[in-house]
């Protein structure tokens, strides 16, 4: 199915509005976090800007300790923090195979990126941010 019609029917069942799409790239507002879901070459994307970087020796210190923390989360969830030097802005970035995807399964998906972003936006506002949280809701 065609990721225009799964998110149209994601958000019937959700009981929200269809995603906005520009470009076709869509604009999905969760609980504290909003995202871009699109299709690239086969694998569906998700991306989150999470927090602006500093642009100082802080910044480094920050970037090492965000790295150690990431690697559970790549782990696990498969989710990338990077940093776009162009938008400043760390992202969190996941992309999976878009062939056989359901509604089921994007909603799962979105919303353990949506914990997986909520968890780095607390890591970016605290030194001791909680587990990782399974999920999020719309």
């Amino acid at each position: 199915m065609e990721l225009g019609m799964v998110l149209a029917e994601l958000a019937r069942r959700q009981g929200i509005d269809v995603p906005q799409q520009s470009d076709g790239r869509y604009r999905i507002g969760m609980e504290g976090v909003e995202l871009l879901c699109f299709e690239s070459h086969g694998k569906i994307c998700l991306l989150a800007n999470i927090a602006r970087s500093s642009p100082s020796a802080a910044g480094e210190a920050e970037s090492r300790r965000l790295l150690d923390k990431s690697l559970a989360v790549v782990r696990e969830y498969r989710a990338s923090l990077t940093l776009d030097e162009q938008s400043g802005y760390y992202q969190l970035s996941q992309r999976f195979a878009a062939q056989g995807v359901t509604v089921d399964s994007l909603t799962t998906l979105l919303q353990e990126f949506g914990g997986c972003c909520l968890y780095y936006k607390e890591l970016f506002s605290q030194n001791s941010p909680p587990p990782v949280r399974g999920t999020v809701s719309f």
